[in-house]
């Protein structure tokens, strides 16, 4: 899924929608909190990074949780940390 979505329309939680999806490097044209929140994706990867690098293993279908290795590419695209994460099916909450 990661792969085939470009961009995604969310509601955050003040009620404010956003277009989530690829981020220019100069982020100076961006809606605000738009720009607040690819900045702290940014500073999350860069202050990480090796970290990231060291514990992300190298698949091309990710199952396990979201994924935060893609916000070290060259264009950084939000909707990817959005799609990423995959549900249980056929689950109730609290079920192992």
């Amino acid at each position: 899924m990661v792969h085939n979505v470009l961009e995604v329309e969310a509601v955050l939680a003040d009620g404010s929608r956003l277009a989530f999806g690829e981020v220019p490097a100069d982020l100076s044209g961006s809606p605000r909190r738009l720009a607040e929140l690819a900045q702290a994706m940014r500073a999350l990867y860069k202050n990480n990074a090796e970290e990231i690098a060291l514990r992300i293993p190298k698949l091309l279908r990710k199952v396990g949780g979201y994924n935060i290795d893609t916000l070290g590419e060259p264009r950084q695209n939000l909707a990817k940390l959005m799609v990423a994460r995959k549900g249980r099916s056929g689950s109730s909450p609290g079920s192992s």
